[in-house]
């Protein structure tokens, strides 16, 4: 582990739904209709792989957002609930740390650090099949909608976003889009995964990854 902030960006807790027995998971994502999904599930009963369990699974679904959606979004929940929990905090104060750090909260935190934790858990041959939020009928029939009261985001930070002007480092957004053209494609191994993204831009790769490499063995995985 590299830091104290491993721990957040790759946590050593990792879950897959099993959506029907052993032949489809579902891989849920923070700001990705995760809550719906869980929420069905226990409905549901369906059954739950934790870590080790999942190298079960020999194909995994992953939904994924527009990334510039989704930053406005887990950006809003983080804000809003910690206003909630301290009204009395400076927003300034609070969007500062966002802004510079952008994995410190896992709602606004790359999609694509997700699947890097995901991929502790798999094998080489297992596949990951990406799709849509417009396919969220597939997995859940929940429906969780932003309250108007809700969103405390300020539309100058909206604009921001929005414009590619809110996070300091543009390599996390280049690789954001990189992962989000595969989307409704074939389904992908991890290695294939990130051959892709390294192909496609490889400067925000070895910027970001590339270093990454003693937590999650990308060297392993590409070699």
């Amino acid at each position: 582990m590299l830091s104290g902030l491993d721990n957040i960006i790759y946590p050593n807790r990792c879950e897959v739904i099993e959506i029907k027995p052993s032949q489809r998971y579902i891989y849920p994502i923070f700001k990705n209709a995760s809550s719906a999904i869980i929420q069905w599930g226990q409905q549901q009963k369906y059954k739950t792989l934790f870590n080790e369990q999942i190298k079960r699974a020999p194909i995994i679904d992953v939904i994924l957002r527009d990334p510039i959606q989704r930053t406005i979004s887990g950006v809003n929940t983080f804000v809003w609930f910690l206003i909630e929990e301290r009204p009395n905090l400076s927003k300034d104060t609070i969007f500062y740390f966002v802004e510079n750090y952008p994995f410190l909260n896992r709602h606004y935190a790359l999609q694509l650090s997700w699947i890097i934790n995901l991929f502790r858990y798999t094998t080489e041959d297992t596949k990951f099949k990406f799709v849509g939020m417009e396919n969220i009928i597939d997995y859940t029939p929940i429906h969780h909608p932003i309250q108007p009261e809700e969103m405390v985001l300020h539309p100058s930070i909206i604009d921001r976003i929005k414009n590619n002007r809110f996070f300091p480092n543009q390599h996390f957004l280049k690789l954001e889009q990189a992962l989000f053209s595969l989307k409704d494609k074939d389904s992908w191994t991890r290695k294939q995964i990130l051959t892709h993204l390294m192909n496609r831009e490889p400067q925000a790769f070895f910027e970001t990854i590339g270093k990454s490499n003693t937590i999650i063995g990308v060297t392993d995985v590409l070699s």
